[in-house]
């Protein structure tokens, strides 16, 4: 059952299963930006799936950028 599955996966993790699956993509991002090092936020964007500039897609690749920055800092 669909409701069983959201409310053992906030038990488990204290996230929604959409926060899940964001903390999940941030921290593909992350290792993208410390493996490889893509080129543009626009790049890394596509390669996690985030094709759409929808304002949901925006606040995710702000995030990006952030992870790119402090990545390319260290």
């Amino acid at each position: 059952n669909e409701r069983t599955l959201y409310r053992k996966i906030k038990a488990i993790t204290g996230l929604t299963p959409n926060g899940l699956i964001r903390e999940l993509k941030l921290l593909e991002a992350q290792k993208i930006c410390t493996r490889q090092g893509a080129s543009s936020v626009k790049e890394l964007s596509e390669m996690l799936g985030l094709k759409n500039s929808g304002s949901k897609n925006e606040k995710y690749k702000r995030l990006i950028l952030l992870i790119d920055i402090d990545s390319r800092r260290s």
